[in-house]
């Protein structure tokens, strides 16, 4: 049975899938979906940082400051 994540990939992960004789499916959003996902992203990331007990663990921050950056840079056009 397939598992489906409906997560932003990152760190050449569909290779490392690739790599466990499996096979990855993505597809490449358009601007609205790439913004919605982002905005995903960084609601799920900072709710996880905000649940850790004293600081963030330093894995959420990335990833908080990871869906950030992506939404600047899409703001200005980068992002391609």
């Amino acid at each position: 049975m397939p598992v489906v994540y409906r997560k932003l990939v990152r760190d050449r992960i569909p290779e490392i899938i690739q790599s466990q004789g499996r096979h990855p499916v993505t597809r490449v959003l358009d601007d609205a979906g790439y913004r919605e996902a982002l905005l995903s992203e960084l609601v799920e990331e900072a709710r996880d940082a905000s649940s850790q007990v004293g600081r963030p663990a330093l894995w959420e921050r990335r990833h908080v400051r990871g869906a950030v950056t992506g939404l600047e840079q899409q703001r200005n056009g980068q992002w391609r």
